[in-house]
């Protein structure tokens, strides 16, 4: 019974009680930041494609767009083994942006493109590392950069919007919240949304072979190199993505392999838990991906404490799911309850996947 109070007090500490406690923290919020009118610095960004042909017009249309001088803006785009017309359509903007692209005849994965592509960038630069699918907002870049303006800034964040409704969308705002939150009371996040985000090349870290999370991995050592990362919460942009539940499961399970696959490589920090990002990463990655065992160990328990009762609810559940999945089931709070389920389920299988052993972050695109 103690152990069955200990994990349900530890699942309300992770997704509720941790973004209240670290609100009680005080940080000074001030940053130093240049304004639209200064002499504002060289901005590089990196953009890996593989078959992106349906919205990398609309992608450098964007960049064209903002509101930055664009004789500062140096774009590197990594084509990774595109079949399709990628390539044709950057060619077309040469003439209107300053596009260096790099062409692979053997598919690389996003990780290496950015490994690759980062050696072409002068060490005291700035750097946005964005996906294809990502539109800017008109003030996107300016808002990725303004806080750059003292070396204590290593990694500013942007707001990734999807504009169309999902269940993922609201699971995503409310982490979003969370993340606001750290920024602000501790002064850092623990990885980016991973679809645009800006650093200082100068923090960068090669990303290992084959790992999944290139965003968590580029975060976190720019914290634990002491500098400062940001949400910021004026840096908009939008994506183009589908929203079905199938391509949220598949989402949730390769970002949760990489998340069991990245932990050995921070595991000194979970050694160090009155350290602030050490804190951070324990109340909000970590204990998040144990959830579904612990989950797993209360359901038990109740099976063994109340059968009938909680073999009748695994029933009833069980056809919601059909439902939900089959036909879209909507009932408010029971639709959000199989969507956190479900997406435990993709967790468990993020960790089978990484025990296994991962050979390649190579990415499919998310189907348009």
């Amino acid at each position: 019974m103690i152990v069955f109070i200990i994990i349900i007090c530890l699942l309300l500490y992770t997704y509720i009680i941790y973004a209240i406690f670290i609100s009680l923290f005080k940080f000074d919020e001030h940053i130093n930041h240049y304004n639209l009118n200064d002499d504002l610095p060289t901005v590089n960004i990196i953009i890996p494609i593989h078959n992106e042909e349906k919205v990398i017009a609309q992608k450098l249309e964007s960049i064209i767009n903002n509101n930055y001088p664009k004789n500062k803006i140096n774009i590197y785009i990594g084509l990774d083994n595109c079949t399709d017309a990628s390539q044709q359509i950057v060619a077309t903007y040469q003439d209107k942006l300053n596009i260096q692209y790099t062409v692979y005849t053997e598919r690389q994965g996003k990780p290496s493109i950015i490994n690759n592509l980062m050696q072409e960038i002068p060490k005291d630069d700035l750097v946005i590392l964005t996906d294809a699918d990502i539109i800017f907002d008109d003030n996107l870049i300016y808002e990725c950069i303004k806080y750059f303006k003292t070396d204590t800034v290593g990694l500013v964040d942007a707001m990734v919007i999807n504009q169309q409704e999902s269940l993922e969308k609201e699971y995503l705002n409310f982490e979003t919240k969370i993340k606001l939150q750290e920024s602000k009371h501790l002064g850092l996040i623990l990885a980016s949304f991973g679809a645009c985000y800006a650093i200082r090349a100068k923090y960068f870290k090669p990303i290992p072979k084959n790992l999944v999370l290139d965003d968590m991995w580029i975060g976190m050592n720019i914290n634990l190199q002491n500098k400062r990362t940001i949400l910021n919460e004026n840096a908009k942009c939008f994506e183009i993505r589908d929203n079905r539940i199938q391509e949220e499961f598949n989402r949730k399970v390769r970002i949760s392999s990489g998340g069991f696959q990245i932990i050995p490589y921070f595991k000194n920090l979970l050694l160090q838990p009155f350290n602030k990002l050490s804190f951070a990463l324990l109340s909000h990655k970590v204990l998040r991906w144990c959830t579904p065992f612990l989950l797993l160990y209360a359901f038990i328990y109740l099976m063994i404490k109340l059968p009938i009762l909680i073999l009748v609810l695994t029933v009833t559940l069980l056809i919601l799911t059909l439902l939900f999945i089959k036909f879209d089931f909507d009932v408010k709070y029971v639709k959000h309850f199989i969507y956190f389920m479900i997406m435990q389920v993709a967790v468990l299988l993020g960790f089978f996947k990484a025990i296994k052993g991962i050979q390649s972050n190579v990415w499919k695109p998310t189907t348009r």
